[in-house]
């Protein structure tokens, strides 16, 4: 996860709110801000290997990357698609991994 928090009593400073408020309709305590050009991508790829090596498994062992997310690191190639490619050799044909991005948003009319 990114270094840099700003958590509700930074938010406070900010806006007219309060922990309280923000807390009581979304739950959320902090956010985490990355980096210039540290993507979503960047971010999954680290957490993977991290977890494979917990697990002490290998990439081969994934059936499946899907991310999902309204703010893709880029329209094409897939977030997925770059952290199947960063944890895995897709020069393969046979990849039996399956790399897919949500994308969705909700309009209220």
């Amino acid at each position: 996860m990114p270094e840099k928090v700003l958590s509700n009593q930074d938010m406070e400073k900010l806006v007219d709110t309060s922990d309280e408020w923000i807390q009581t309709r979304t739950g959320i305590r902090e956010r985490r801000i990355v980096k210039n050009g540290q993507a979503t991508a960047d971010m999954s790829t680290k957490a993977i290997m991290q977890l494979l090596e917990q697990r002490n498994i290998t990439a081969e062992e994934i059936d499946a990357i899907i991310v999902a997310t309204i703010t893709p690191d880029m329209m094409f190639p897939s977030t997925a698609a770059k952290i199947q490619s960063n944890i895995y050799n897709i020069t393969d044909p046979q990849t039996p991994m399956i790399a897919k991005d949500l994308k969705n948003t909700n309009t209220y009319q």
